[in-house]
């Protein structure tokens, strides 16, 4: 289950996808991608597009960065190789976004919304789509992980908003990445 990777994505503002290929969780970039390597740790994977030459030159670069930083090397390929962190830790969490090219999902502020609501444009609406996914995830996979705000709480709510900050917070006691405000 990819509790933590859903977390971690969650957190900071990534888009997570199936891969096609095992049907698991990861989160893609340019040079790239990070997915779970085991129950408390990410890997991040830095491979270089099919259309660019593969360079040893900027993989040696690239792994004397990470493991000076304190990740753990697990692949070395001549010109890829993966790498594993603790997704708790800031620096590494940072280093292993930008090493695989992530873009963060940008968020469109209230006003921005309003705007674009009053000129009739149609946008896509940006929820949790992560908070989401772990809550069917978590609900597929059997585990009954009580995320859904119980009746006291829902007589509080008065939008999906709320309900997203309480599942989120429940998250965090179970999966141990807790949702902090974006980097």
């Amino acid at each position: 289950m990819s509790l933590i990777l859903i977390a971690f994505a969650n957190k900071y503002r990534l888009k997570l996808k199936r891969d096609p290929c095992d049907g698991t969780y990861i989160i893609p970039g340019r040079h790239g991608q990070i997915y779970e390597y085991s129950d408390s740790e990410l890997a991040v994977m830095f491979i270089l597009l099919s259309d660019q030459e593969p360079s040893p030159r900027t993989w040696t670069s690239v792994r004397r960065k990470c493991v000076a930083t304190g990740m753990t090397l697990r692949q070395d390929g001549d010109a890829e190789g993966a790498l594993s962190f603790d997704p708790s830790d800031l620096p590494l969490a940072k280093l292993a976004i930008k090493i695989a090219g992530i873009r963060r999902v940008r968020q469109i502020s209230n006003k921005h919304r309003t705007k674009l609501v009053d000129s009739g444009s149609r946008f896509k609406r940006q929820e949790d789509e992560s908070t989401e996914a772990l809550w069917r995830l978590g609900t597929l996979a059997g585990s009954r992980m009580d995320l859904e705000p119980t009746q006291n709480e829902k007589s509080g709510l008065n939008d999906r908003k709320s309900r997203n900050r309480i599942i989120e917070a429940r998250l965090c006691q179970h999966s141990g990445i807790c949702q902090t405000p974006a980097v």
